[in-house]
């Protein structure tokens, strides 16, 4: 169950799924006032919960997907439903030092959480080594994401050599701007004229992005296309000839996971997601927030993309990562 607050009417619930999965969604309007909507919040949550359990039954567990905000309700439905909790956190927050500047309140409450829970699942190694310093150790599991992957069914390129970004567009967290200017140095000295960078997502950042590209006149091979589907985005990820992720944090880095199991090398950055995947036989490892590192991978890969074969780059990690495998791993959590 989950709750939406960008909604034009007050109040308005739904109900969906099939079979062993239930969701329940309720949307309202946000108040003016930031106390007030965090007031309405909780009170949402505890009446969606009521529902959810009128309907199927009291909760044998509660599982909290991200902490961030969330701690209190967590608690509280804990404490009224006498059940076990489990997290789940992929906040980048814990690793980029954002969960050092909220509140004392916030980060009091955090750690009074996940002393209390009854195991806690991260997305990578680096997520658990944050959490770590809050909880026991032997209750910290790492559980990656589901990855799916994208069938090549329509020519999505029309240059001879392509490069995707697939992102949020908040460039504090993801350094587009840092690829751009990589891009507009490279062309002035003599880059492919074939080469073509796609951006693909949207975000607060977006206009500026636009309007970067344009003001350096790299417009024609610089494009957005926006937000896509997720099953546009896997055709996108599957027909690119490299993926760049310039990201300054990531705790899981799944369009990098996507780009492998599809067979797509990738230039990413060490930024706390993308290690676990990216190797020798599927791309290049660069740090984060390093434009002469970024232009030296992107004059390599732009070079030797094409000694890449998608059979050796898909082998080159275990495909631990799907559906079935990682609801099997949740199902063993839930029952210990």
């Amino acid at each position: 169950m989950h709750t939406q607050c960008r909604f034009k009417k007050r109040y308005a619930i739904e109900e969906a799924g099939s079979g062993n999965l239930k969701e329940f969604v309720l949307y309202f309007k946000p108040f003016r006032f930031k106390l007030l909507n965090r007031f309405f919040h909780f009170f949402n949550y505890y009446k969606l919960a009521r529902l959810a359990c009128h309907k199927s039954g009291k909760p044998e567990i509660v599982h909290l997907q991200v902490m961030y905000r969330m701690v209190i309700i967590a608690w509280f439905f804990k404490f009224i439903y006498r059940a076990p909790l489990v997290i789940t956190e992929h906040w980048h927050g814990f690793l980029d030092g954002t969960f050092e500047k909220e509140s004392a309140l916030l980060r009091q409450s955090v750690k009074a959480v996940l002393a209390q829970a009854a195991m806690v699942t991260t997305v990578s190694l680096q997520l658990k080594n944050a959490l770590v310093k809050f909880v026991d150790d032997k209750k910290v599991r790492i559980v990656p994401n589901v990855c799916n992957t994208g069938l090549v069914r329509d020519n999505l390129f029309s240059k001879a050599v392509n490069a995707l970004i697939v992102a949020d567009l908040d460039d504090r967290i993801k350094n587009i701007s840092g690829v751009i200017e990589v891009v507009n140095k490279l062309y002035n000295s003599g880059l492919n004229k074939g080469f073509c960078l796609t951006i693909l997502g949207n975000g607060k950042d977006k206009e500026m992005l636009e309007n970067k590209a344009t003001q350096l006149s790299k417009s024609e091979i610089i494009r957005f296309v926006g937000m896509q589907t997720h099953e546009t985005t896997l055709d996108y990820i599957a027909s690119c000839d490299f993926l760049i992720v310039n990201s300054m944090v990531e705790t899981f880095s799944l369009v990098t996971l996507e780009a492998i199991l599809s067979g797509i090398p990738v230039i990413a950055t060490r930024c706390g997601g993308p290690e676990q995947f990216v190797n020798n036989k599927n791309g290049m490892l660069i740090e984060a927030n390093n434009p002469e590192q970024l232009e030296s991978a992107l004059i390599t890969m732009i070079n030797s993309y094409k000694n890449y074969t998608k059979e050796e780059v898909r082998a080159s990690v275990n495909n631990i990562y799907s559906p079935v495998a990682i609801g099997k791993e949740f199902d063993r959590i839930y029952r210990s």
